[in-house]
């Protein structure tokens, strides 16, 4: 999935920083969802009755 965004993002903007710093930050974004999604989770497990 990564290859076919970079290549996507390669072909639109015809950077080849351009698409390697969108890239990073997709990835940023993506671990930090992660985390998120970690911490909610804990959160409700000990909600739980």
């Amino acid at each position: 999935m990564i290859f076919i965004v970079s290549a996507g993002l390669l072909y639109i903007t015809e950077s080849w920083w351009m698409s390697l710093g969108i890239l990073m930050l997709l990835m940023l974004a993506d671990s930090f969802i992660q985390v998120y999604q970690k911490k909610k989770e804990q959160k409700d497990k000990e909600n739980e009755p």
